[in-house]
């Protein structure tokens, strides 16, 4: 049975009623980075204590005594944390008891692209997608490779638990409401609606109006039936209200007061409703400048602030950009059924570009070549006159010294088979992709303390990468 086990795919596990573990296959040990002696020493319940999984799946089965599948993050020996679904099926004695959990992990992103693979070759496909798969695909679909966002996903996985107020901060373009996307998914809310406004979107009257709901009749215009406000449906859920920053000041004064009290008032009503919410805001504007200015309240900018969260512009994460390009260009090569990639100058260039609109702007620059090139590899001259001007190589910035290391490093390697969109995952092509740096960084440098130092990482990070990839 053990061997069995082993050969199946889906990382597996037993438990004793005592949620303790007896066995692992080898799926599980693989995923994980634990040895099999190792996790037969854990035990379900304090794991949950210790942080390893954000919730435990075996407090419920063992509670209700039925078959539970849900979420959870569980964090791998090497600090990373992955989100699986999980489905953990209680075994019964004959009195009725349970004797054992068995439970069977299943990594959400790989799912979901199998389903899009099924998909796009038209085959019969077991898998049925649910409208919450869009929150599943959002969750993937963040792509962090350089130290720095690394970090700040490690952070906001942590704060994710607790209903404190996150301010999300950053430049347009960088992927704040992928961000608010992130945490709402990964909280124990994430069950619940995930209401979004944007409040440069739409005028004082009817922001509020939006925010707070109305009664029928309040204002002329209003709907016969009244209307619920956003606030109100983020009941039990989380609310995100992008660009703060132009919430008008009366605004701002009942935001705190609902803030405060959870409390709120439809327009036109006399009867307060409760809501309990967990908020996050986002602005790519200098708050403290504008209390400064007493163009937003500082009591609320506090109240805001708890937990504030900075994504850094695209420039100053460049070990992002190739990940990014790659996954934009298997996604749009998938939307328009074609096989394209990017030429290693366009790269260069890239890789040199300040993108001033950052992730938002590498994405339209994408779909705009996949859908414009009339070849397969996508060369400079693809590359329209008014955005190439923009794209001119900036030989005199030296601020990120590393910029070229993909043109440097990659010369020698077979290019195409690193671009292969059609053949392989994303997941295949970053790791080759991978290999192929360390192995030439390490070719190029000599000792794995160099590698490190020109690839900005860990010489820890090196070593265990070489023995993965069995370089020498």
């Amino acid at each position: 049975m053990e061997d069995v086990l082993d050969a199946m795919e889906d990382p597996i596990y037993i438990l004793n009623k005592e949620a303790d573990f007896i066995f692992a296959n080898k799926a599980l040990i693989e995923l994980t980075g634990y040895t099999r002696k190792e996790a037969l020493t854990f035990n379900a319940l304090e794991l949950e204590e210790k942080g390893t999984i954000d919730r435990s799946v075996t407090r419920t089965v063992l509670r209700t005594k039925q078959k539970i599948t849900a979420c959870q993050h569980v964090t791998k020996k090497n600090k990373v944390v992955n989100k699986l679904m999980i489905t953990q099926t209680p075994i019964f004695e004959a009195d009725g008891e349970i004797k054992y959990l068995i439970g069977v992990l299943k990594n959400v992103g790989e799912i979901n692209e199998q389903y899009r693979d099924a998909m796009l070759k038209n085959e019969v496909t077991v898998l049925h997608r649910k409208e919450d798969d869009d929150k599943e695909m959002a969750f993937n679909n963040i792509i962090a490779e350089s130290s720095d966002m690394k970090k700040l996903l490690e952070s906001v996985s942590k704060l994710a638990a607790y209903d404190t107020s996150i301010l999300i901060s950053g430049d347009s373009g960088t992927g704040k409401e992928v961000i608010a996307n992130y945490i709402h998914n990964i909280s124990p809310r994430s069950e619940k609606n995930l209401v979004k406004i944007n409040c440069a979107s739409l005028p004082a009257t009817l922001l509020e109006a939006e925010l707070f709901g109305y009664e029928k009749g309040s204002f002329t215009g209003a709907l016969e039936t009244g209307k619920i406000g956003l606030i109100e449906s983020a009941h039990n859920g989380t609310l995100f209200l992008d660009e703060i920053d132009s919430l008008p000041l009366l605004l701002q004064g009942k935001l705190l007061r609902v803030l405060e009290t959870k409390m709120i008032k439809k327009i036109g009503s006399v009867k307060e409703i409760h809501s309990d919410f967990r908020l996050i805001t986002a602005t790519n504007a200098d708050l403290d400048e504008l209390v400064k200015k007493k163009q937003f309240r500082q009591d609320l900018y506090f109240r805001l602030n708890v937990v504030p969260i900075r994504i850094p512009p695209l420039r100053e994460r460049p070990y992002d950009i190739i990940p990014l390009a790659i996954h934009f260009m298997k996604d749009y090569c998938r939307k328009y059924n074609k096989n394209k990639y990017f030429s290693k100058n366009v790269f260069d260039i890239m890789l040199n570009y300040d993108w001033p609109g950052n992730v938002r702007e590498l994405k339209n620059f994408v779909e705009r070549m996949v859908v414009m090139s009339s070849t397969s590899v996508i060369e400079l001259k693809d590359i329209p006159k008014g955005i190439l001007n923009d794209f001119s190589l900036k030989e005199n910035d030296f601020s990120l010294p590393n910029r070229n290391i993909f043109h440097d490093l990659m010369s020698e390697t077979d290019y195409n088979s690193l671009f292969d969109l059609e053949n392989k995952s994303y997941k295949e092509l970053m790791e080759q992709y991978e290999e192929e740096l360390i192995k030439q960084a390490i070719k190029k440098y000599k000792t794995t303390y160099k590698a490190a130092e020109i690839l900005g990482v860990n010489q820890s990070t090196i070593a265990r990468k070489t023995k993965k990839y069995e370089i020498k």
